[in-house]
């Protein structure tokens, strides 16, 4: 299963589109008890925090289980620290690690991802929800910050 899990429809909509198996909002439904019930008691593998929020980074422990891993993808603001609890996850033997940029070799990786894109086999089009010239760069930066849309890009 992969469970999509945010608070904007939108971005929800998109998880489905895109292959999530489910979708959860937070804010009504109870994702601890979805997810635990969805693995059938044991707990996510991997929960993959694409957004910086704190709050997302804090309650991503509630949904790994037993050698779950949080993996932190979203970059936070520079001056953000979370809690947790660390006798959870040395007792559980659960880990959390970054990831920025996935890890990329960009020279090894870049072109065989565009090659997927070319050949119809990696979606990237869909993702693209704004597009914004150079002089309007700060419109997108806001815009991001503020969560509106998947990713936006800057066309030169």
């Amino acid at each position: 299963s992969i469970i999509a899990i945010d608070l904007a429809r939108e971005k929800l909509d998109a998880a489905l589109r895109l292959g999530a198996t489910r979708a959860i909002d937070p804010f009504h439904d109870d994702a601890v008890d979805i997810v635990t019930a969805a693995t059938g008691g044991r707990g996510a593998d991997f929960v993959f925090v694409a957004s910086g929020a704190p709050a997302a980074l804090e309650s991503a422990a509630s949904y790994i289980g037993k050698n779950g891993t949080v993996v932190i993808v979203g970059m936070p603001a520079s001056d953000v620290n979370i809690a947790f609890n660390p006798a959870s996850f040395a007792g559980f033997s659960q880990r959390i690690i970054g990831s920025k940029m996935g890890s990329a070799s960009v020279a090894r990786d870049v072109p065989h991802l565009a090659a997927l894109w070319r050949d119809g086999v990696l979606d990237l089009d869909s993702l693209v929800t704004g597009r914004y010239p150079l002089d309007r760069i700060n419109e997108a930066i806001a815009a991001t910050r503020a969560g509106q849309g998947l990713r936006n890009v800057i066309v030169f």
